[in-house]
């Protein structure tokens, strides 16, 4: 019974620490789309993303994530378009989330060297969970939870650098099952560069990047991390920094032939209760070029996870 009641509340804290009242991976670039939705569109040809992450507390699966998104450039639109889909469960299925949105971004020259990229994002949400009514003839039943939700961000970018910041979560919508519950805000702020001037005939890059995140009262996140590539393989290291909760480290390497990116990150939290919890994380992106295509802006290609 004791350890029952010691892997439950690991299993909670890990939940949480890692996502907060929003499920998302341990490196903020894994998926872009899921960090900022200014993103949509800013490598200027189609990207198809898929990620699964998978948490484990005591060696035990306690929860998976996968995370899909595909997006592109319209000439016509002048901008950017994304649909993201996102499905979390926890506790052998005891908790779903699930999420489907679309987003715009359109493109926007402040000068020649710098882009901005603001965005909206509009999504549809379904929770579901599993409870015990307590009653003989059935002991357990589905509450479903559906809402509309928006989120906004913006991003900006020259040779050198970028950074952004996206809000979610901006109607604040009702995801309680039996009384109300907002939703709180998640708050994201970001900024990264590149330590040599990116090239097409580069062979090697490195790319630094600060991540915050905030949500609610209890929740406040900050991720520093290094992206480094060598011809066609990838590796990267970022420092989980929790103010509520334990610290964590997340180490990735991956391959990237240039159509595609293949990689593999392993995060974990060492010290306190949280020392048997670890994350496992997958990650394929598939690039396809669009023919006869030039683009009126210059695109942004970061190191892909």
């Amino acid at each position: 019974m004791k350890k029952l009641i010691i892997f439950s509340m690991v299993s909670f804290a890990f939940a949480f620490t890692v996502n907060s009242q929003d499920f998302s991976f341990s490196t903020p670039y894994s998926n872009p789309l899921n960090l900022n939705p200014a993103f949509a569109g800013s490598i200027g040809i189609h990207r198809l993303t898929a990620g699964y992450n998978m948490g484990l507390a005591y060696y035990q699966l306690n929860e998976h994530t996968v995370n899909i998104a595909y997006d592109s450039h319209c000439d016509k639109l002048k901008g950017g378009l994304g649909v993201v889909f996102s499905s979390y469960s926890q506790n052998e299925g005891n908790l779903v989330k699930m999420r489907g949105a679309l987003i715009y971004s359109p493109v926007f020259k402040v000068k020649e060297k710098i882009i901005v990229k603001p965005a909206v994002e509009l999504g549809y949400g379904s929770n579901t969970t599993l409870t015990d009514t307590g009653l003989s003839q059935s002991t357990k039943v589905f509450k479903d939870k559906n809402y509309f939700d928006v989120n906004i961000g913006v991003l900006s970018y020259c040779d050198r650098m970028y950074g952004g910041f996206a809000v979610k979560h901006l109607t604040q919508p009702d995801i309680g099952f039996f009384e109300k519950e907002k939703l709180p805000m998640y708050i994201t702020v970001h900024v990264g560069g590149f330590l040599f001037k990116p090239k097409d005939e580069q062979v090697y890059q490195v790319s630094p990047s600060i991540t915050f995140n905030t949500q609610g009262d209890k929740y406040q996140q900050y991720i520093y991390g290094v992206d480094a590539k060598y011809k066609k393989v990838a590796i990267n290291a970022y420092f989980i920094r929790n103010i509520y909760f334990n610290d964590g480290l997340a180490l990735g390497a991956g391959y990237d032939s240039g159509d595609f990116c293949l990689s593999f990150i392993h995060s974990f939290y060492p010290g306190g209760v949280m020392m048997n919890a670890v994350n496992n994380e997958f990650t394929l992106t598939w690039r396809l070029k669009c023919k006869n295509k030039e683009l009126s802006f210059k695109p942004l290609n970061l190191i892909s996870f």
